[in-house]
């Protein structure tokens, strides 16, 4: 499987773009297991949205991560943390933007 970070979220990219265009099949559902699976994207929202793993996992990861009033980010606030592997912490830098997609996705 692809490295940890950036390209891993392309490949995350490719499954949704193809399951939106295709439809889902065992192969999209296996790699998506694979990504979600690997501990250094433990709470990466976006993999477990992939996943299937259920909504209200999904949203929890997201709000963890996510800024609010308690949990406001660092500047520069320039990261897309669903890109970066855990260690690098890059919600602590989000650039909102991360956060909207996900909502988005969840439908809220």
């Amino acid at each position: 499987m692809n490295k940890p970070g950036y390209s891993q979220h392309l490949l995350a990219v490719e499954v949704l773009l193809r399951r939106a265009t295709n439809g889902d099949d065992e192969v999209l559902r296996s790699i998506t297991a694979r990504l979600a699976g690997k501990d250094e994207n433990d709470g990466n929202a976006f993999f477990s949205y992939l996943a299937g793993k259920s909504r209200e996992e999904v949203l929890k990861q997201t709000l963890e991560r996510c800024p609010s009033p308690d949990n406001l980010p660092t500047p520069p606030l320039i990261q897309w943390q669903w890109e970066r592997d855990t260690p690098d912490k890059a919600w602590q830098h989000s650039s909102y933007w991360d956060c909207i997609f996900m909502a988005e996705l969840l439908g809220v």
